[in-house]
């Protein structure tokens, strides 16, 4: 007997009764690639929205704000900073310029010349007090060569300078008479030394170096006197200008005193003996500064006086 064949399903129930065919699953599209930076980004930006709330609530705390007087109580301007520096900047002071009617002597080379003055052999005779004539004699051959080496380095012409020495009675000068017994003076390129005064009214003894730098300075004064010529004539009326020629002849005296330390006849006694006279007998205020300054440099230039105070 031979089986039949399964009947094909006609019927609508035979339809409904059969099972459904089987469906593959369903599968999700790939997933988007993210780039690691993309997630660094976005925890920076957390963190930064984060810092922010923080900051923003301890201002609201406590505020860096300063009131200004005249606003009101609810306007409150932030304080600057002061700016600071690890390193403070010295202002550089402005040069001084020259006081009225010194400009031209401060110009000229007896103020601004480099020149130098370092050795100078000083030979003098035993010093007698009660006979000065012979020791001016020849402390004048010694200002010769220091203060006529001086000009000469500083291309000046060498001043002429005589000197008188009144022993007794009295003498003319140009300026007048010029007694025994009346102080050093000088006049008309020609230095008037006084013995008698020197050692009886100042009572400087027998010590020649006080003898000497009243010499030197007195020396000193008609050499420069000489060096400005008129430029010094047209200033003569300014005030303070006889002083300040004193000071610069009083440095000078430092230049050629330090010259002849040690050499020849100018010992250590010489050279302290003529500090002590120029700083202290009729000495103006600055007087033993600006024979330091001379002393100490041997420079024509460092005896600028004139653009000083």
């Amino acid at each position: 007997m031979t089986a039949d064949p399964p009947e094909e399903p006609t019927g609508l129930d035979d339809l409904l009764h059969e099972p459904p065919a089987r469906r593959a699953p369903e599968r999700a599209g790939p997933r988007a690639y993210r780039h690691p930076a993309y997630y660094v980004s976005l925890t920076v930006v957390v963190m930064l929205v984060l810092g922010m709330i923080a900051g923003l609530a301890v201002l609201a705390a406590d505020p860096p704000v300063r009131r200004v007087a005249g606003t009101a109580a609810g306007l409150d301007i932030p304080a600057l900073p002061v700016p600071t520096s690890s390193t403070p900047v010295e202002a550089t002071p402005p040069p001084v310029p020259p006081p009225d009617g010194y400009a031209a002597l401060a110009a000229h080379p007896l103020s601004t010349s480099p020149a130098e003055l370092w050795e100078v052999t000083c030979l003098l005779p035993t010093f007698d007090a009660d006979a000065q004539e012979a020791f001016y004699a020849a402390a004048a051959v010694c200002a010769d060569d220091a203060f006529g080496g001086l000009f000469a380095a500083a291309e000046l012409p060498v001043p002429a300078v005589d000197v008188v020495t009144v022993q007794d009675g009295e003498v003319k000068s140009r300026c007048g008479a010029v007694a025994a017994t009346a102080s050093v003076t000088s006049c008309a390129g020609t230095v008037y030394m006084t013995p008698a005064y020197l050692r009886d009214v100042e009572g400087n003894g027998r010590y020649p170096g006080r003898y000497l730098g009243v010499f030197l300075r007195e020396y000193a004064e008609v050499a420069l006197l000489a060096g400005y010529g008129s430029t010094y004539e047209e200033a003569a009326d300014e005030s303070g200008v006889d002083d300040r020629l004193s000071l610069q002849a009083t440095c000078l005296v430092g230049i050629a005193s330090a010259a002849m330390a040690g050499h020849g006849s100018v010992d250590a006694n010489i050279t302290g003996e003529i500090r002590d006279r120029l700083s202290a007998v009729d000495a103006l205020p600055d007087a033993n500064s600006w024979l330091d300054k001379g002393f100490s440099s041997g420079r024509l230039s460092a005896c600028d006086v004139w653009t000083t105070g």
